[in-house]
């Protein structure tokens, strides 16, 4: 009995893999989605151009700075289940930013965005 290998374009991806890849995607997409619509949420919200701004800014900080401490977070809980929790929080924050009524709340939901986006691109390069 022989056993055939598999061609390289017949072979499969791990389903692990596939759900990695559509977090990135879904987490970088977050980052920078926004930017091309920042003059209608400033008029939308009556913010100038600057302040509606400041949540990009806000997601990009917030991003950057809790890489470590869920770096930490992945090893202790484990990074299957971290990447989970932040991709909810990640969903939820992007809901809520969506159905926002106030500059406000717009600005925390990006905040909170960039936690669960640290979080998925922390979890998968460890």
């Amino acid at each position: 009995m022989t056993h055939t290998a598999l061609r390289p374009h017949e072979q499969r991806m791990p389903p692990a893999l596939n759900i990695i890849a559509l977090a990135t995607f879904a987490a970088s997409l977050s980052a920078r989605a926004l930017d091309p619509v920042l003059p209608h949420v400033a008029g939308d919200f009556g913010v100038s151009i600057a302040t509606a701004a400041s949540f990009a800014a806000a997601f990009a900080f917030t991003f950057a700075i809790v890489q470590p401490v869920l770096g930490a977070a992945a090893d202790l809980f484990g990074k299957a289940r971290l990447m989970i929790v932040c991709l909810m929080l990640l969903g939820l924050a992007n809901i809520l930013g969506a159905v926002s009524t106030s500059f406000s709340v717009l600005f925390a939901t990006r905040i909170l965005a960039g936690i669960g986006s640290g979080g998925v691109f922390r979890s998968r390069w460890d």
